[in-house]
């Protein structure tokens, strides 16, 4: 995904993004040009005819990890990749998402399905024959920019010496 923002254009593999209150996707800048592909409620489910709500149809139809889906998923499976973690997923979930109540479970779960996302993904890369050769480590794999140029750990000043530079007297 392509970002231009004030500080210039960048280049993302993921995005999560806050987008508010709102949730009726082709209301949304960010997903206008893919609104049309983002199955809502009233395309997968017609409540009985006392119960219906044409504001509540227009709410994003989520699977278990928040994620988005398509409308018609042999042409956008990537539709899944969006996860809405908002108020988008209220009707999906049957409660409030995205405000305190809701992060004991929901962030856990939301963590959960990007993570098999993208284990799964990883997964589906060809990978070369394994040989004796020394192979790619883990942490050399799926280090992030941020912890490579990281400073080394440094240790804690010991507690003793701490102690003695907060001595003070009271009067």
């Amino acid at each position: 995904m392509t970002v231009t923002a004030g500080d210039g254009t960048h280049t993302f593999e993921f995005v999560i993004e806050g987008t508010g209150y709102q949730y009726e996707p082709s209301s949304r800048r960010e997903f206008r040009t893919i609104a049309d592909r983002i199955a809502l409620w009233r395309d997968v489910y017609e409540p009985p005819a006392d119960l219906r709500s044409e504001s509540m149809g227009r709410f994003p139809y989520l699977g278990p990890g928040y994620q988005l889906t398509a409308r018609d998923g042999e042409n956008a499976p990537w539709i899944g990749d969006i996860h809405l973690f908002n108020a988008g997923a209220l009707q999906s979930f049957g409660r409030p998402i995205g405000d305190i109540p809701s992060l004991r479970t929901g962030v856990p779960r939301l963590v959960t399905a990007i993570a098999s996302d993208l284990y799964f993904a990883d997964q589906a890369t060809s990978r070369p024959a394994v040989s004796s050769a020394q192979s790619e480590s883990f942490r050399d794999r799926y280090a992030h920019h941020h912890l490579a140029t990281a400073q080394p750990h440094r240790s804690p000043p010991r507690a003793d010496t701490r102690i003695r530079s907060m001595n003070c007297h009271v009067q």
